[in-house]
């Protein structure tokens, strides 16, 4: 039961030079945290990161459309 708790304080990641871990829950969450985390240490990276030649498409009423940032 110890042994638990370490592992899953151990994988969070409260750390300035570690970001959190995904672990296949809570997406919407850990996105949050990583877009501040990656944000906070670098933001000319993020610059880089949030404008990458691919955009992500969205298909409605057979018209492909680019994603927002919020979705």
């Amino acid at each position: 039961m110890a042994m638990d708790s370490v592992a899953t304080t151990h994988r969070e990641g409260q750390s300035i030079v570690r970001p959190s871990l995904f672990v296949g829950e809570n997406y919407f969450y850990w996105k949050n945290r990583i877009k501040l985390f990656v944000q906070a240490n670098d933001y000319e990276a993020w610059r880089i990161i949030a404008n990458t030649p691919y955009k992500p498409m969205k298909t409605i009423v057979g018209r492909q459309l680019i994603k927002e940032e919020k979705e």
